[in-house]
């Protein structure tokens, strides 16, 4: 599937980088030893980097299936160790190697508060702490904590989101990262991207039953993900099993007629892993026609034939149907009070992972996602479907004074129906990276990606990233890149008069940089983080004076982020505060909220919101309030005198859940504990004080 410059690129590449390893297997000393977690669970796959004082020398693997590493080929000195796994902090330790020497277990803590090792923000893991951008990581016990339903609502305690909801459980969902359309957010699923080519993707439908962690990059990130990637990255990682089998089980109900079903079977044996969950939520919501059903698989399998090489397979399947009676607000009229949508997602992916030698990783790859979504409506079907294969190849090479190189090739192959008529584009994204760091204290990443599609063209985009400790407690940290958003199918090649596409458009684009300041405090117990954020967005494709998209917009979104985070014990809390300033700088239309000087449509100045978790043996309660300011939106015309903003709001919820043994908890979930009136979106009435009863079941989970 690759094109033939591409072939010529990765054979060219390998085989240079192949040369670049020394022969080292006549050294005679090695490091061994084992990589826990808090609960004495291996842990499979950790990135194991061995670096010399001296700077002479940098090797690496990762743990088998048993957790365990060894390294061999090194020379007798002293050697920085550093253990890196997604979601777990970085460990780092100064050790000294003589023949064969055995370390004793490492465990990895999971610490909120402390940096953790994330994949997303470089394709490699790499200690939060380390980079330029802005991270965000969230867990599965968070998840667990407070029994969210959607992975869109995990996501409203983020600095900088918005995730905006017409109206109840399954309306269409939406998410703004700092004052960028909803179209400006990459999200993954396991590597698997899941936005329509140059489009949104719906957050409604996406249950947090299998997942696992959460990360969230803000900033560009075209320079390593492509096109849609202008203001950050969000990728959903599913639970993959460990330890011993275990079957779950859980049943909950509640008022608005909700009921859900999920069932997991997860396990490990040998050199195999496996994870199922299965779910079903029905519910009717507050108004008629407005009932939603939604049936979901996800699966995540691994076999690690050895430590040196890894394969990742990655399924999943939701359905879901929705009645859509339209605005239901008073004063607002709906046109489609018996219309609904039924939505089908299906995708897989494989991943293998190969240590070619003690410098050299190779990732190779294959996604596929496969979306149809049908509204019924009183003018008949419209149908919305599009497909994408990706081909990935990703390489890795640990060089000496502590730098790593990372090249890359991606290839899409882009399918949709429009108007029934099948079109077809093809995109291929070359990209290198180089991670540095220096005296311990400054962390440098800059790369550039190239983008060749059959649509647009060529497209060249650089991100470079500084982070720089100043004291232990003090960190600073600066990022800039580019951006660009690949034109939609509906935009290329519309037949509709009211949005007649245009084949000659090229990428909607964005300039933006960040510069941030890290306090800790406590101990590390708590910390601070300060962001100034700068986007300028050009290009944006939006309907000219003819009914025609053209590239004829500008707009600018800047603002601040405060994140602050405390844990003692048991209790974590979170923190947000965003202000954005964001506007319309250039456009060609001529109502609101589309013309110039316009603010920017369903993003509020101010917004903020505080969760409290807290996590014991038996008990675990959660506590989250979001308050959302006012912002621009419009009743487009349903008003004499139209409204042109929608008021603020906050909003409470709350969990509880008791372990009542060792196999079975039970809980309770409140949403809108104080019975707020508000909406999201104007028209779309939010559900009321709503609230379930559930209970959960696990056998054979191990202790």
């Amino acid at each position: 599937m690759f094109t033939p410059r591409a072939a010529w690129v990765f054979y060219a590449i390998s085989f240079l980088q192949t040369l670049s390893v020394p022969l080292l297997g006549q050294q005679p000393s090695s490091v061994s030893g084992c990589v826990q977690d808090s609960t004495r669970a291996s842990i499979p796959g950790a990135a194991v980097i061995l670096t010399g004082s001296n700077g002479s020398g940098r090797f690496q693997t990762q743990t088998d299936d048993k957790g365990c590493f060894n390294v061999t080929g090194l020379r007798s000195g002293k050697y920085r160790l550093q253990i890196l796994a997604e979601a777990f902090s970085a460990y780092e330790k100064d050790i000294v190697v003589e023949d064969a020497a055995r370390l004793d277990d490492v465990v990895l803590e999971i610490h909120p508060i402390q940096a953790e090792v994330v994949v997303t923000a470089t394709r490699n893991p790499t200690p939060a702490d380390t980079l330029g951008s802005s991270v965000d990581v969230i867990d599965r016990s968070q998840i667990e904590a407070s029994h969210i339903q959607t992975a869109s609502d995990v996501l409203r305690n983020i600095g900088g989101v918005a995730v905006v909801r017409t109206g109840n459980t399954g309306g269409i969902t939406t998410l703004f990262s700092r004052g960028g359309n909803s179209d400006y957010t990459k999200v993954l699923v396991d590597g698997i991207p899941v936005n329509q080519p140059g489009g949104a993707y719906d957050f409604a439908h996406l249950p947090t039953d299998n997942v696992s962690t959460i990360e969230v990059v803000r900033g560009p990130q075209s320079a390593l993900f492509g096109s849609d990637a202008l203001t950050g990255v969000v990728q959903i990682f599913t639970t993959r099993g460990t330890a011993s089998p275990e079957a779950e089980y859980a049943v909950e109900g509640g008022n608005y007629g909700t009921l859900k079903e999920a069932a997991a079977l997860r396990g490990a044996w040998k050199r195999l892993d496996w994870s199922n969950t299965f779910s079903r939520l029905d519910t009717d919501n507050i108004t008629p026609n407005n009932d939603y059903r939604n049936a979901s698989y996800f699966g995540n399998f691994g076999f690690t034939p050895d430590s040196r090489q890894t394969f990742r397979g990655t399924l999943f399947h939701v359905s879901s149907r929705i009645g859509t009676p339209g605005v239901d607000a008073p004063g607002f009229t709906s046109f489609g009070p018996n219309d609904h949508a039924e939505n089908l997602e299906r995708a897989a992916g494989v991943t293998y992972t190969g240590l070619i030698s003690s410098r050299l990783t190779q990732h190779l790859a294959y996604r596929y996602y496969d979306h149809d979504y049908n509204y019924f409506g009183a003018f008949g079907v419209s149908n919305i479907q599009h497909k994408r294969h990706r081909a990935e190849y990703h390489g890795d090479v640990a060089l000496a004074l502590r730098r790593t190189f990372a090249y890359g090739i991606d290839f899409d192959r882009e399918e949709a129906n429009v108007a029934g008529m099948p079109h077809l584009r093809n995109n291929t994204g070359y990209y290198v990276q180089q991670q540095v760091r220096a005296w311990d204290r400054l962390d440098l990443i800059g790369g550039i990606r190239i983008e060749d599609n059959t649509t647009f063209g060529v497209s060249a985009n650089p991100r470079f990233g500084a982070s720089l400790r100043v004291r232990p407690d003090l960190r600073l940290r600066f990022s800039a890149g580019t951006g660009i958003k690949e034109p939609s199918f509906i935009q290329n090649f519309s037949t509709n008069r009211f949005f007649l596409g245009n084949p000659n458009l090229i990428p909607e684009r964005s300039r933006s940089w960040e510069a941030g300041v890290e306090q800790s405090f406590w101990k590390n117990r708590m910390t601070a983080d300060l962001a100034w954020f700068d986007n300028r967005f050009r290009n944006r494709i939006e309907l000219d004076q003819s009914d025609v998209f053209q590239n004829i917009g500008r707009s600018l979104a800047r603002g601040v982020e405060l994140r602050t985070r405390a844990r003692v014990r048991q209790v974590l809390v979170q923190a947000n505060y965003t202000y954005l300033d964001g506007r319309i700088q250039e456009s060609t239309q001529r109502s609101y909220p589309f013309r110039a000087g316009d603010p920017l449509l369903r993003r509020p100045r101010h917004s903020g919101d505080v969760a409290i978790t807290w996590i014991s043996r038996k008990w675990n309660a959660r506590w989250s309030t979001e308050a959302v300011g006012r912002r621009a939106d419009s009743d487009f015309f349903a008003y004499q005198v139209p409204l042109t903003s929608n008021p603020g709001y906050s909003v409470s919820d709350g969990a509880l859940t008791y372990e009542f043994t060792r196999f079975g908890s039970a809980y309770i979930r409140v949403e809108n504990i104080f019975d707020r009136d508000y909406q999201e979106v104007l028209g779309y009435l939010a559900l009321r004080r709503s609230f379930v009863a559930g209970t959960r079941i696990r056998l054979g989970r191990s202790k």
